[in-house]
């Protein structure tokens, strides 16, 4: 599992990226390495609290997927944050939120 969302977000902060070189995203703040951390989703609990500011995104995948999500609906929905999509569910289109699950 921390492998594949290693690469997942690998493949996010790319597309992020290739997103915002075209004008179609807004989100490119990800750091390289942050692929490791998917190992602190996998010894967090579900509903443990954790605040890693712009380096949250595997441990937020892990802990999606570990709580039942599929990996192409927490792919979709990173996707749609990055591009301040009014289908993300968490900001809703008005700010890129990448947080909940």
């Amino acid at each position: 599992l921390a492998l594949d969302v290693g690469m997942a977000t690998f493949i996010l902060h790319v597309e992020a990226r290739v997103a915002n070189h075209c004008g179609e995203g807004f989100y490119t703040i990800g750091p390289c390495g942050e692929e490791l951390l998917a190992g602190a989703g996998l010894a967090l609990r579900v509903g443990d609290a954790a605040a890693l500011h712009y380096r949250h995104l595997s441990t937020s995948l892990v802990r999606a997927l570990r709580a039942g999500r599929t990996m192409q609906q927490v792919m979709l929905d990173r996707a749609r944050g990055f591009c301040i999509s009014t289908l993300d569910p968490v900001g809703g289109g008005h700010h890129c939120l990448l947080g909940g699950g």
